[in-house]
């Protein structure tokens, strides 16, 4: 009968503390990659490596605006 009792204080007490240090255990290692990844950002910024470049998805094409369409090209 006292196995019983543990084991109800283990679910009401236990698990949700597990759970609890799993879920600080996520929010740290997701901390981590954010600090990583803002650091790499900045860095980017500061060698002027996020420059835009105008490009046409595969099978696409924009077609070039000094060229007209005459019906006598055919």
């Amino acid at each position: 009968m006292t196995e019983f009792f543990y084991g109800v204080l283990f679910i009401a007490l236990g698990l949700p503390l597990i759970e609890g240090i799993i879920s600080l255990y996520n929010q740290i290692i997701n901390h981590i990659c954010i600090s990583i990844s803002c650091k790499t950002k900045k860095k980017q910024e500061q060698l002027g490596s996020e420059e835009t470049q105008s490009t046409n998805v595969i099978g696409f094409q924009i077609p070039d605006e000094d060229y007209e369409y005459d019906e006598d090209d055919e």
